[in-house]
């Protein structure tokens, strides 16, 4: 059951996106900072999934 304080909303993204969706910038990866060091990087995952996050 979702109280809404998950962050996550399902539903279909044509009802979000019905028109296209354009990006504008660069897309980047998400730092995970408790796990990157100084002179390393680690990417954020999704807590859900896992996927990596950009």
């Amino acid at each position: 059951m979702d109280d809404g304080t998950s962050g996550t909303d399902p539903c279909d993204v044509r009802d979000d996106l019905s028109h296209g969706c354009y990006i504008v910038g660069e897309v980047e990866p998400v730092m995970n900072f408790d796990a990157s060091t100084n002179g390393r990087f680690v990417q954020a995952r999704d807590k859900q999934i896992g996927e990596l996050v950009w």
